[in-house]
């Protein structure tokens, strides 16, 4: 949230009612009554940026491994959002790989294992990501998805990931620039020899990516269409909260 202002508070929703459904829970609670609920928290708290976490659980376990789906637990956290250095904004963040696949890929879960387990490596490295692939496919980062510039289309993988809310908004914004688009497979080898590379995120929104491992992506720096980017996505994000 910016403000009292929910960043795409349907999108959000109805990926956390899709993720439910597929995993047999119900929410028990309508969007109007979800939405008053995080509009209370931030009115309480009066961050100027929130970060808001939904979570749903089974509830109380049945013979240790059951649970009913009618009686889950749901509850909202709320944080000030801490913002990251203006400098990974100007000059670029690094990432390193990992490979691995995601389980039930399309739904937002809580399972974030292999993302703890690559901390210190991605801390060692002075990474901001960590960069998930599997057979040679890039799929998205720990927290986000992944973007890359080649030859003036913009292209990012749409198959065993997790479909970010900030991700569908640049592309909405890529179509209002004019920048064509292709959602693809994507190697992981084609990513590396990219034009540009950036990630999105709901807490971070765009971040230039300037290097992948050892490699630099093409000359270093960050890339114009990702500066284009960046820009109509600060203003995205004003407008909106103008309007809440």
């Amino acid at each position: 949230a910016i403000g009292t202002h929910i960043f795409r508070f349907a999108d959000h929703v109805a990926r956390f009612r899709a993720s439910a459904e597929g995993l047999g829970m119900q929410v028990g609670y309508t969007d109007v009554e979800i939405g008053g609920a995080i509009a209370h928290l931030l009115e309480l708290h009066q961050f100027e940026r929130s970060n808001i976490r939904l979570y749903l659980t089974g509830g109380v376990a049945i013979n240790s491994i059951e649970f009913d789906p009618t009686h889950t637990t749901f509850f909202i956290l709320i944080e000030p959002c801490v913002a990251l250095s203006p400098d990974v904004y100007t000059i670029g963040a690094s990432l390193v790989t990992q490979e691995f696949q995601r389980q039930f890929p399309e739904w937002k879960t809580t399972n974030y294992i292999m993302a703890v387990k690559g901390q210190t490596r991605r801390k060692a490295a002075g990474a901001l990501e960590i960069l998930f692939y599997s057979n040679d496919l890039m799929r998205e980062t720990a927290m986000g998805n992944i973007f890359m510039m080649k030859h003036g289309v913009l292209i990012t993988p749409g198959e065993q990931i997790l479909k970010g809310i900030t991700r569908k908004v640049v592309l909405e914004l890529a179509d209002t620039l004019g920048l064509p688009t292709d959602i693809r497979d994507v190697s992981l080898s084609e990513c590396l020899a990219a034009d540009e590379v950036f990630l999105t995120s709901s807490y971070k929104d765009i971040v230039p990516i300037v290097r992948i491992d050892e490699g630099t992506v093409s000359s270093g720096t960050v890339g114009l269409v990702t500066m284009a980017l960046m820009t109509a996505f600060r203003e995205y994000l004003l407008a909106q909260s103008n309007n809440s």
